[in-house]
């Protein structure tokens, strides 16, 4: 559910912060860094190297290769820019060296939860964008998420459900919440809309008996039920019980998934599935998909986020001549799922591998073989 949930996030949040920031010269809430020289200039961290100057002093967008980006963000292949993940082969440029719209990386790149690729197989648009005239979601570049044939034919994922005309998708959490999804209004048919509506697994029913809304969502401090009732005091206290397969987050109240801790992309509010102290103690996660494209005498390497991917502290990629015994490392850091080698002999075969570390030590290697080409 990262995409959903945490686009929803990302608009209210930016509403209020936007707010708060008009009001709050201090710089004291948790999600604001100050500017190196001038104490009353705030920067949200997701501006801090974003390649947009928000620092009088320019100190935002300084050092920024090594900038370590919040849990929630990855950084591009040249190391600067911190990007959201849903921001990755969304048909839009926002990495200054253009390495998350790559045609090569975003070939195979996986769709997250609730999103699909275009026609091109390059872009990831959220499901419930298919055969909508609007501006708010992001639309397929080649057209294809406008034609009718394209959409009806078109798997909504697990989280949502064709509307009624066999075109569209709602996403399950939106069914039956007062608001049309739906272009024929089937989302919130009276029909489709009763009491003994039963919610998919991993959906709460709100107080009203209708609306469903993800479980993760009850308790989180924001309000999905149209009826609020997902954060009614009386539910959301330090006795509420997680339901079967869920445990609390570290605030004892909200309630995840198992096995949805140090992930990469937090669910609890507090990012207490998230905590350095118990994720980095784990075992080492293995990155999955690595490739590697010759280029211009350079080497572009990518890989997936690996299961668990909170668990790393950092990636090292590991390189040489495929018949030579000297090996070049180096320690990108965390958050980092693209690099590019430079430097590199023309038409020379080398192997490359990506391996994670942490508290634990040093992750399982994943090897590739790749040959240069002319510059």
């Amino acid at each position: 559910m990262m995409g959903s949930r945490t686009l929803n996030i990302l608009i209210l949040t930016t509403m209020v912060l936007a707010i708060a920031r008009t009001y709050d010269d201090t710089c004291s809430y948790n999600m604001i860094k100050h500017c190196s020289t001038d104490y009353d200039d705030c920067v949200w961290i997701s501006e801090w190297c974003d390649g947009k100057t928000d620092c009088a002093d320019l100190s935002d967008e300084a050092n920024c290769t090594e900038y370590t980006c919040p849990i929630y963000q990855t950084k591009c292949a040249n190391g600067y820019k911190c990007l959201y993940r849903h921001q990755f082969c969304d048909g839009d440029v926002d990495c200054t060296d253009g390495s998350d719209e790559d045609e090569a990386f975003c070939q195979d790149y996986k769709c997250l939860d609730g999103y699909m690729k275009c026609r091109d197989g390059q872009q990831c648009i959220r499901v419930d964008a298919m055969c909508r005239v609007d501006a708010i979601r992001n639309h397929c570049n080649d057209g294809s998420d406008m034609d009718e044939e394209f959409c009806k034919a078109a798997d909504c994922g697990e989280n949502a459900r064709k509307c009624d005309d066999g075109a569209h998708c709602v996403y399950d959490f939106n069914m039956c919440n007062g608001f049309q999804n739906c272009p024929d209004e089937s989302d919130e048919a009276l029909q489709n809309c009763t009491k003994d509506r039963q919610c998919q697994s991993g959906l709460w029913k709100c107080a009203d008996g209708i609306e469903c809304i993800d479980e993760r969502f009850v308790c989180d401090k924001w309000r999905f039920c149209s009826d609020k009732s997902d954060e009614n005091p009386e539910l959301c206290t330090q006795d509420r019980q997680c339901p079967s397969g869920y445990s609390k987050c570290a605030d004892g109240i909200q309630c995840i998934p198992d096995g949805k801790e140090c992930t990469g992309d937090s669910e609890c509010i507090d990012f207490s599935d998230e905590s350095p102290e118990i994720c980095h103690n784990k075992q080492p996660p293995v990155v999955k998909d690595l490739r590697a494209i010759p280029y211009q005498g350079k080497i572009k390497v990518f890989w997936m986020w690996p299961d668990f991917a909170g668990s790393a502290r950092g990636y090292k990629i590991i390189y040489g001549k495929e018949l030579s015994s000297v090996r070049h490392t180096q320690d990108l850091g965390p958050s980092r799922i693209m690099h590019i080698i430079n430097n590199l002999e023309p038409y020379t075969s080398y192997a490359i591998s990506v391996v994670t570390y942490n508290n634990m030590g040093v992750g399982q290697e994943v090897t590739v073989k790749v040959t240069t080409t002319g510059v």
